[in-house]
């Protein structure tokens, strides 16, 4: 017995040793090299993490309980943490990647991760954590399968492919890092890559993975992007999901599935439809579309100013190689060309300087956009204030021969909804392609005040028509209406007989009747009198009171009336809107009363200064009237007789706050401009001051509300010309637009809020060729120029003429003297006026 005993526990002791053994799960080891290599993810050479000269990395393949020794080699100049996004680390954390339980691996050193997949199946990658590494890539999958013995709820497939999908930015980790440091985000991306490329969608790239007719492929698709969800879709078949994350699935078939960031997701695939040879290749077939990562929410809307209503969806549409215009149903005849030209400078600063090599005839045709039909209900083209300008956008998902539907009450308001659309339309790095992303839209829109104005003080230094030109342009990007073209210093030549510079006629016309018009623009022209009109003796010296008091303008000529006169029906001419504005601003009258002969025409008419301003303006109002007009008057004209004034009187708020108030309470209409936010030429007005300066401030009554026409902002020129007007004027002009397009109760009451938004908008006008500022800093930065030349005043001459051409033709060259982009400090111009 004894020997018996012995030989059972040897036994048993030799069966628990095997037990041991057997239960000892596989170990997979893995060596890798971290560094930073030069790729080109979008076509752009930028910065990369490899691992092992791999982008993305390798992938981890290993089955449930096995173990994983990853000896990492840091060669970056940064300390670099990986997470195994998925792995649940059983009593491990402290290899779970994340600061806090998990040291960095500093440069040039290594750390070996060791971690068990216990009781885990799926799809899953990993990615480095720290310093934004992500944003550069070093993410890769990680795929944990079954063991044999355990069944899986399909068929198993004929071959499985990894798909590594994720919106990108070229502006690499470092620069990402330090706009999230500084509290902005991170933007818009750049594009979308699979598997570390880009494609352009068009079938001429490599194939990226291949099928077999009939056969049934497993697609294992995590998002590894920074920000967006994507739509993923392979083009012609169904995918049916089985496996999210470990977990088996309920197996529905999808056309698409959204991605979310971080998600995996598997789908089984059967290539059940023929192209080619007898195999279908899926490159960039396989259709991964950019989609907004928070489709509630407005304010990651990229649409300045905001819509009154908009909804949108998810998907993506692509523009169409002919993309058109239709028209068919509308009552508007066009025969101006207004339409067909906004349409036709709609897809140029769509597509601006891209190259589109994009071919729509290969894709999908239910996801193409075939162009915009656009219905407009008045035939009228009269451009005046308080016309219509309401509309409605409708972009549809998908479908049969798809158009975008306008529908306006007048040509203006469609083309406000062509701007719009302007700005959901993007550059597709990938398909290299315009993509119209978020669809289905529809936006109800319409603005808040009807006068919404830009003034452009052209008087003291004269702005170049090219010039003008862009700024017209940019004011329909942010759906400005109102261009206040000066005319303070307007020098009258003698020729025979008193007019206008010539030059400036033609000018002005043609900005009013063709140019701004065609852009709904309407220009109101000012004359400042009596003050602001020094100039104004150079042709006439009988103007000025005295040599030695050259303003206000002679009050006790009745010559000086008739002049007045005359300009206002030379305006009548060119300028149908009905307003013109009279000015009457600081005014000072103590040379009246110290010229003799007016001081003598003071008394003969029992008047002293205050009385003869206020008898000038009433003069000229009326003068005005009698030619059709409705006047705009500055405030100080209320201020001191607004009793008097015509009840056709507009008061130009500028001053201070409470003027709006006090003149919508007297019964007058009123325009608000104060200059403490809305005064372009204050450098040290920010744009935040811009967007929260509210017209209607303490105006509660509707009735009186509806007096208060709307805004204006105001570039006058003492130290701006055609080389920085438009760096002056935006982006702080288009802050001041939105307050005065979109409804209060969707205007932010934090503009911090919007900051993301204007700061794309910002540079969407500079894409546009708009010399717009940053946000942030003062609006203009002076950079002083190197002086070359070892004599430059030899060159002076010469260099100032060629300086003057360049303005002459549109280029924004800079003064000669003073700081790299200083304005002039005096009058001069480079035109005689």
């Amino acid at each position: 017995m004894g020997r018996l005993n012995l030989l059972i526990v040897l036994f048993f002791s030799f069966l628990s040793t095997l037990v041991l053994v057997h239960c000892e799960d596989p170990y997979w080891f893995h060596t890798w090299n971290v560094n930073y290599a030069t790729q080109s993810p979008l076509g752009v050479p930028q910065q990369v993490i490899t691992i092992n000269n791999q982008f993305p990395g390798p992938r981890i393949n290993c089955t449930s309980n096995n173990n994983i020794v990853i000896n990492v080699f840091n060669n970056l100049d940064e300390p670099l943490l990986f997470t195994w996004n998925g792995i649940q680390q059983r009593k491990n954390s402290w290899v779970d990647g994340t600061l806090g339980t998990n040291c960095p691996i500093p440069p040039g050193t290594n750390y070996t991760y060791k971690f068990q997949v216990k009781d885990q199946i799926g799809s899953y990658y990993y990615y480095p954590t720290t310093a934004l590494h992500r944003a550069a890539g070093g993410h890769g999958p990680l795929v944990v399968h079954s063991r044999e013995l355990i069944p899986v709820p399909f068929d198993w497939p004929q071959d499985e492919y990894t798909v590594l999908v994720g919106d990108w930015y070229t502006k690499g980790h470092a620069t990402l890092k330090k706009l999230l440091d500084s509290g902005r985000g991170l933007g818009r991306p750049d594009g979308v890559i699979i598997n570390g490329k880009r494609g352009k969608g068009d079938g001429t790239d490599e194939p990226m993975f291949t099928m077999i007719p009939g056969k049934t492929y497993r697609y294992r698709i995590c998002n590894v992007g920074m920000k967006n969800s994507i739509n993923a879709r392979i083009q012609g078949h169904s995918m049916k999901l089985v496996e999210i994350e470990g977990s088996h699935t309920v197996q529905n078939v999808y056309d698409s599935i959204d991605v979310h960031l971080g998600q995996c997701y598997s789908v089984l695939v059967t290539a059940n439809q023929e192209i080619g040879m007898g195999r279908i290749f899926l490159c960039y077939l396989v259709n991964f579309l950019l989609i907004s990562a928070n489709a509630a929410d407005i304010r990651h809307l990229n649409i300045w100013p905001m819509p009154k209503s908009v909804s949108y969806g998810h998907g993506s549409l692509y523009l169409g190689s002919d993309f058109e215009l239709k028209t068919e149903g509308t009552k508007f005849v066009d025969s101006s060309g207004i339409l067909k030209d906004a349409f036709l400078r709609t897809i140029d600063v769509v597509k601006g300087n891209h190259v589109i090599e994009s071919n729509s005839s290969k894709f999908d045709s239910s996801f193409v956009l075939k162009g915009i039909h656009v219905v407009v209900f008045s035939p009228s083209d009269e451009l005046q204030h308080g016309v219509d300008e309401s509309y409605e956008l409708h972009i549809p998902a998908r479908g049969n021969l798809l158009y975008a539907h306008i529908e306006a009450k007048t040509v203006y308001g469609a083309l406000h909804a062509l701007q719009t659309f302007s700005q959901v339309c993007y550059f597709n790095f990938t398909s290299r392609g315009i993509v119209v992303h978020q669809v289905p839209w529809t936006i109800v829109d319409q603005p808040r005040f009807s006068y919404r104005g830009l003034l452009i003080d052209t008087s003291r230094h004269y702005q170049p028509l090219p010039v003008i030109k862009k700024v017209i342009d940019s004011m329909t990007y942010a759906k400005l209406i109102h261009s206040l073209s000066l005319l303070r210093y307007l020098r009258i030549r003698t020729y025979g007989m008193v007019h206008i510079p010539f030059q400036n006629v033609i000018h002005l016309l043609m900005l009013q009747k063709f140019y701004a018009k065609n852009r709904g623009i309407n220009v109101l022209a000012e004359i400042d009198v009596p003050g602001h009109a020094q100039s104004w003796g150079v042709g006439y010296p009988s103007l000025w009171p005295s040599i030695d008091c050259k303003e206000p303008l002679d009050v006790s000529k009745e010559s000086t009336f008739k002049l007045i006169d005359g300009i206002l029906s030379d305006f009548s001419k060119i300028f149908k809107y009905k307003f013109v504005h009279l000015g009457g601003d600081e005014v000072n009258t103590s040379c009246w009363q110290s010229t003799p002969h007016v001081h003598k025409w003071l008394q003969k008419n029992k008047m002293n200064g205050s009385e003869a301003y206020q008898y000038f303006v009433l003069r000229a109002q009326k003068i005005a009237l009698s030619h059709g007009y409705e006047i705009i008057n500055w405030e100080e004209t209320f201020n001191n007789f607004g009793s008097k004034l015509s009840r056709k009187t507009v008061v130009h708020n500028w001053l201070g706050s409470g003027v709006a108030q006090r003149v919508v309470e007297a019964g007058l209409r009123c325009i608000v401009s104060n200059q403490d936010k809305w005064y372009l030429d204050h450098l040290d007005a920010i744009w935040q001051g811009f967007y929260i300066n509210e017209p209607l401030t303490n105006i509660t009554d509707p009735k009186q509300q509806s007096l208060v026409l709307g805004g204006e902002v105001c570039m006058w020129g003492e130290h701006i010309d055609g080389s920085d007007i438009e760096q002056t004027i935006w982006p702080r002009a288009a802050a001041a637009a939105e307050r005065l397009w979109t409804p209060y109760d969707m205007l932010a009451k934090d503009p911090e809020q919007v900051r993301s938004r204007l700061s794309h908008f910002r540079c969407l006008l500079n894409q546009r060729g708009v010399a717009a500022a940053p946000l942030d800093g003062l609006e203009r930065l002076w950079t002083p120029y190197d002086m070359l030349a070892k004599d430059p005043e030899q060159v002076r001459s010469r260099l100032s003429h060629f300086r003057c051409l360049l303005n002459q033709r549109g280029v924004a060259a800079a003064p000669l003297d003073g700081l790299g982009r200083s304005a002039p400090e005096d009058p001069g111009s480079c035109y005689l006026q």
